[in-house]
This record gives C-alpha cells, structure tokens and sequence, in this order.
C-alpha cells in the first residue's frame, strides 16, 4: 500500500475509475488493519498478509478470478 509516487489506496481508485471489475489484491504487512480501516482499500477483492506463501497467493489469485 505504500508506494514512491502515490498510496495504494489513490491506486485502487484511479484502476477501478478505468476497470471497474478488474480484480484487486492487496498485499501488505499490515493487510488486517487496512481491511478495518483505509477506506479506498475496502474496494480491494482480497488482502493478503506479508509474509505469504505460494500457495496463499494461487488461493488469492483462484478467489479473484473465480478459476478464470
């Protein structure tokens, strides 16, 4: 959710003013606390919390895609 140019949250925005349904994951160490609170990030299809594995990222990449 942090990043150099602008946070995460601007960033969901300006995806979801241009692609309204691509589909979202956020991945931060503080995942949990941004679910409750950050108010762009709530527009996000799945949080996953660092450290992650590879298998919790394919489970978040099959949630968001519906198996696509």
């Amino acid at each position: 959710m942090q990043m150099h140019e602008m946070n995460g949250g601007d960033l969901i925005l300006r995806i979801r003013q241009d692609r309204p349904d691509q589909p979202i994951i956020i991945a931060s160490a503080f995942a949990d606390e941004l679910r409750a609170s950050a108010e762009p990030s709530k527009r996000a299809n799945f949080y996953l919390q660092k450290p992650f594995s590879i298998k919790a990222l394919r489970e978040a990449i099959t949630e968001v895609t519906g198996n696509r």
